[in-house]
């Protein structure tokens, strides 16, 4: 089946005061029992085909709009995780 990334997953979590988005995906993937990668291609956090890790480019470079809408953050939250606030 495909992945399509921006849709909304079915359950997210609130983020913790000074989470990182590997924090954050870990928690999420624990709660939904996805691996932390799959999580992170179904929130369109990589678009390599098959990546085998995230890399700390995610800080800098996560396309905030679609990480919030489909783990239900708003924008300021998802922009939290990262370094760009």
């Amino acid at each position: 089946m495909a992945e399509i990334p921006g849709r909304s997953l079915a359950r997210s979590l609130d983020p913790l005061a000074g989470e990182s988005i590997g924090g954050y995906l870990l928690r999420l993937s624990h709660r939904l029992r996805l691996s932390p990668i799959r999580l992170a291609r179904l929130t369109g956090c990589t678009k390599q085909p098959s990546p085998t890790r995230l890399g700390r480019r995610l800080l800098l470079d996560l396309d905030i709009r679609t990480f919030a809408r489909s783990t239900r953050l708003s924008e300021d939250e998802a922009a939290a995780l990262t370094l760009l606030p």
